[in-house]
């Protein structure tokens, strides 16, 4: 047992031990935690037959399809706390149904007791690691892990450049604006997918989920500068720029403030009729609290533009 107990606390130390070394930026960072916060706490011990099973159930979650995979899920998580040591240490894996797994479980069993732990992943040289610190931090909101999130924006994987954005939006911070617009668009063009569509539509719900609480804190100037007609950008591919200024349309009426209308009534006047569709939407719910625009041809279309800026004068 004392065998045991030695190779669970180096692994553990290992751990604690490579976030000083490597995140000297975190820990003076780090402010006096909120006394309400629950006490940093190491994961409880598993006994050696238990952590055998463990490490098979984990294993096991090599499994590309979503149905059987949630069954070992299941008896990861089953094991609590006490499993996140295992699971840190099979992130090194590049098998995309067992990262999709692992970050489940992740997500399931860490609590504020592991903070430390988790900010410890923000410079981890495996990027599910990252991501998994990243999507905490969304959810925590702990100070010292959201303060580390900005250098992610520019992180080589886009997943973990996903989820940093998404964390400091929901902590009420636009600085990861554009990444969210770019990856929330949805491709256009012969070789863009059904799945790489359906991972876009994806991203965006999280993101107008969030955007609410953008309202009255700033200019939203990513999002109006992504609004913008560029000719350069529609000789290059103009499906792709309109597909651009759709996101930025329907990201503005999820913030659904003073200036979000002001580039909505903006986006009233622009040449592609789908992103003039999406403004007229958004205005109507905004304004007038109105289902979407049901007019079936362009002149309905028009005359319904013509109607919202009247309404946005006062003639209306």
């Amino acid at each position: 047992m004392a065998r045991r107990s030695l190779r669970f606390t180096s692994r553990l130390s290992l751990l604690l031990g490579f976030a000083l070394l490597v995140a000297p930026s975190f820990a003076a960072a780090q402010t006096p935690d909120d006394p309400e916060l629950p006490a940093v706490e190491a994961p409880p011990e598993l006994r050696a037959h238990l952590e055998v099973k463990l490490a098979r159930s984990i294993k096991a979650l090599r499994n590309s399809n979503p149905e059987a995979r949630a069954k070992y899920e299941q008896q990861v998580v089953e094991y609590g706390r006490a499993a996140l040591p295992l699971l840190i240490e099979a992130c090194s894996t590049d098998h995309e149904g067992k990262q999709d797994g692992l970050l489940f479980c992740l997500e399931q069993l860490a609590d504020l007791r592991d903070r430390e732990l988790v900010a410890a992943q923000v410079e981890s040289e495996h990027a599910l690691l990252r991501r998994f610190a990243a999507r905490a931090a969304g959810r925590w909101l702990w100070p010292p892990l959201v303060e580390s999130l900005p250098p992610l924006l520019d992180d080589a994987d886009p997943g973990v450049r996903q989820e940093a954005a998404l964390s400091l939006l929901a902590a009420g911070r636009d600085t990861g604006l554009a990444v969210l617009v770019e990856q929330a668009t949805e491709p256009t063009g012969d070789r863009a997918t059904d799945e790489q569509r359906a991972r876009a539509d994806a991203v965006k719900q999280r993101v107008l989920a969030v955007l609410p609480g953008l309202a009255e804190h700033g200019d939203h100037r990513v999002l109006r500068d992504a609004l913008r007609f560029d000719p350069e950008l529609h000789r290059d591919d103009a499906a792709a720029h309109a597909s651009t200024r759709r996101t930025a349309v329907q990201m503005l009426a999820a913030v659904g403030d003073r200036v979000a209308v002001a580039a909505l009534f903006d986006a009233l006047d622009d040449t592609h009729n789908l992103v003039q569709r999406d403004a007229i939407d958004g205005l109507r719910r905004l304004l007038e609290n109105k289902e979407p625009f049901d007019g079936g041809s362009i002149f309905a279309q028009i005359n319904e533009v013509k109607r919202l800026k009247e309404l946005g004068t006062g003639g209306g």
